[in-house]
C-alpha cells in the first residue's frame, strides 16, 4: 500500500503510531530488567508527538549522561522538536 493519497495518509499514520506505541511498550517492558537509554523513548514520543514527554526524557538522558544526547543537534528523529523553545535550550544545556 503507497502512502500518497490522503485516505492511505491516515491509515498509514494511524500504522505508524501504533508501531511506535509497541516500541514504546518494548522499551518500558526492558527497562524493568536492563538499563535503557533514556534518549530512545525521547524519539518515541517525538514520533508520537508528544514534545512534553520527549522533552521529560531528553532531560533524563542529558542527566543520565548518555553519549546519544550528543546526537540531540542532528537527529532528524528529533525535528518535530526544533521549533520548540525548549530546543535551544536543551542544546546549550548539552554543550553544542
Amino acid at each position: 500500500m503507497s502512502c500518497v493519497s490522503p485516505a492511505t495518509k491516515i491509515y498509514c499514520g494511524e500504522v505508524a503510531s501504533a508501531l511506535v506505541e509497541a516500541i514504546l511498550e518494548l522499551k518500558v517492558a526492558a527497562a524493568k530488567q536492563r538499563y535503557v537509554p533514556a534518549y530512545g523513548f525521547a524519539i518515541a514520543y517525538a514520533a508520537l508527538g508528544d514534545k512534553d514527554q520527549a522533552f521529560q526524557w531528553l532531560d533524563q538522558s542529558l542527566q543520565d549522561g548518555g553519549w546519544e544526547i550528543t546526537y540531540v543537534k542532528v537527529d532528524p528523529a528529533l525535528d518535530s522538536l526544533r521549533s520548540d523553545s525548549r530546543f535551544n535550550d536543551l542544546v546549550k544545556r548539552v554543550g553544542l
